[in-house]
């Protein structure tokens, strides 16, 4: 059995998060049963991956940045934080052409650049959400890019913070196989045991809070059933 997964190992080459495959049934609720060998059975017939290439092909990839800094999505009493962006291209880059920004704001004059990264300084910047963006060309003229943004909080009084999931999935019992990590609700119900999971990213809980006491969490938004609007709900430290 073969899957034509070339445009998904183009998109990798490309920085494409990699989450591998997931191989189901049309209509899981269907009867009927297909058994594969897996890679732990010490057979030849294992799942693999075969890739065609040309060494010798016109270089069509794009450089592979990454935002290495500011690492968390939160900064807290920082206004004029470092921004580092690490780069890679089996070709070679043009390191003459990188531009990287915060905001509408071209900061790269400020970066010190290197054969592999760069570390640039942004400037003082106001409390509030914002946005980095890099770009970098390789020596075939091919465009890399990498975005990034975070929240700056300011002062010394009480803040607040809000924070979007990071993954989140509903269960359901009558499909236990079924993956629906990429459905666009969340279903909680009684029939069937449907139960929702939410998961939200606990090094920028961290970093928001730092040191002091967290004197309230919220979660959760208005959801519509059949019966009534749920409200929001809110745990209360002390």
């Amino acid at each position: 059995m073969q899957f034509d997964v070339t445009a998904d190992v183009r998109a990798f080459r490309n920085g494409t998060a990699n989450f591998g495959w997931v191989i189901k049934k049309v209509e899981e609720g269907q009867t009927g049963q297909v058994s594969y060998t897996s890679h732990d059975s010490g057979s030849e017939h294992g799942p693999r991956l075969v890739v065609v290439f040309d060494p010798a092909g016109v270089d069509d990839i794009a450089p592979r940045l990454r935002l290495t800094a500011p690492a968390l999505p939160i900064i807290v009493n920082e206004p004029q934080p470092a921004v580092s962006v690490a780069y890679e291209d089996a070709g070679g880059l043009d390191l003459s052409s990188l531009v990287v920004r915060v905001d509408d704001t071209a900061i790269t004059a400020s970066c010190s650049v290197g054969p592999n990264a760069a570390t640039c300084v942004a400037p003082t910047l106001a409390a509030g959400p914002h946005t980095i963006t890099a770009k970098l060309r390789d020596l075939a003229g091919n465009l890399g890019t990498a975005t990034g943004s975070f929240v700056l909080l300011l002062g010394a009084s009480a803040q607040t913070v809000t924070l979007t999931a990071t993954a989140d999935t509903y269960l359901r019992h009558g499909a236990p196989n079924q993956n629906q990590g990429d459905d666009s609700i969340l279903r909680v119900k009684a029939s069937g045991d449907n139960r929702a999971l939410v998961r939200f990213d606990q090094a920028a809980i961290a970093a928001a809070a730092g040191t002091g006491p967290v004197t309230a969490a919220c979660g959760g938004r208005g959801a519509r059933s059949q019966r009534r609007r749920w409200p929001r709900c809110c745990t209360r430290a002390g």
